[in-house]
């Protein structure tokens, strides 16, 4: 089975969007949480499907990029089960959810950026898909502690605890922009194009 044709114009003209720039939308998806009463406006699975969609034509194209699309494939109906449950799960049974959700995602950003490292023409490219792939590691890493050690129960952050949490919640959020940008960038690189 093989994915959607993308370098040809959709039906009525226009361009198709650029396959990494699909996952971009996608992953921005994930990560933005807003909510409405509690209720979830850019649910996880719909971003899931965005990443899907991308990756398809590309995963034929590297051992990553079929990883990720793999994995993203499991996310969506996993990212279904944690939306309806989440407030249902406590104790061990949410941090196994928290930790298989992290270690899954990263495991889909890792395909991405060893595919894009494999793929690309340009050194600079290449260098900074490591250095990004070497931050996800870090980052399964944390996400991993956290979901295993840290307090499942609601707990009060104050003073200059607070103030920390704040400067490196807003540095990680800049950094991760940063890297979907450039990743958005990448995207238009004629080895990713299609």
């Amino acid at each position: 089975m093989s994915g959607p044709a993308y370098d040809s114009a959709p039906p009525g003209g226009g361009e198709r969007a650029r396959p990494l720039t699909l996952v971009v939308i996608g992953f921005l998806v994930v990560i933005a949480d807003l909510r409405a009463d509690g209720f979830d406006l850019l649910p996880d699975p719909i971003g899931w499907v965005l990443v899907v969609i991308g990756l398809a034509p590309l995963r034929g194209r590297h051992p990553g990029f079929s990883v990720a699309y793999g994995t993203a494939i499991a996310l969506v109906p996993l990212s279904l089960l944690l939306l309806s449950s989440v407030d249902l799960l406590d104790g061990a049974a949410a941090r196994a959810a928290s930790l298989l959700d992290t270690l899954t995602t990263v495991a889909v950003e890792a395909g991405v950026l060893l595919g894009v490292a494999a793929l690309t023409a340009r050194e600079r490219t290449r260098r900074i898909a490591l250095v990004a792939l070497a931050g996800a590691a870090l980052a399964a890493v944390i996400g991993a502690a956290s979901a295993l050690f840290a307090p499942v129960e609601q707990t009060t952050v104050s003073g200059g605890s607070a103030a920390l949490l704040v400067v490196v919640v807003v540095a990680v959020l800049v950094l991760l922009l940063a890297a979907l940008l450039w990743l958005y960038r990448v995207g238009a690189e004629p080895e990713f194009r299609r």
